[in-house]
């Protein structure tokens, strides 16, 4: 977080970013780096959120599969503009497939707000929103992400041990 000149205007930097026709923000304090698509690989046994892995760096990097989380078609984007957001959660190095990389915006905090409509198709995928004057931006939480993802995957590895 950073303040500005005259120390009464909070301002946080988000990078805002499309998946399918959703506008999404994230906090630049997850952000580690923004990549052109790796080869990922598949593992059984695992929920459809959770695309694969990803080497990065000789680091094995799960790979979130957002237009699925939040159920929009994969065709719906130009595949030239797909990257991948590598996000340092916890300890944990998670990365978010996206549609298309938008701006950097320092984001004043004031116009933040718990978001009222946090999911989009059935998942939680944000708890704040930026209000601009026509519409709101969803802030992600890449926390309650990785959180529901994992506990899918427990939960699909816990019906195969059935």
């Amino acid at each position: 977080m950073q303040q500005t000149n005259n120390d009464t205007l909070s301002v946080s930097t988000y990078i805002f970013f499309d998946v399918g026709k959703h506008r999404l923000g994230l906090s630049l304090q997850y952000v580690q780096e923004i990549i052109q698509p790796l080869p990922y690989f598949s593992v059984p046994d695992t929920h459809d959120y959770l695309k694969g892995f990803i080497r990065l760096r000789d680091e094995v990097i799960p790979l979130i599969d957002l237009p699925k989380l939040i159920q929009v078609e994969s065709n719906s984007h130009n595949p030239e503009d797909q990257k991948y957001i590598i996000c340092k959660i916890d300890r944990q190095t998670v990365a978010f497939d996206i549609h298309q990389i938008h701006d950097f915006v320092d984001l004043k905090l004031d116009h933040i707000q718990k978001s009222s409509s946090n999911t989009i198709g059935s998942s939680t995928i944000a708890s704040m929103e930026y209000m601009m004057d026509d519409h709101s931006i969803l802030l992600l939480n890449p926390d309650q992400i990785h959180r529901l993802v994992t506990e899918l995957n427990r939960q699909v590895r816990q019906r195969q041990i059935k």
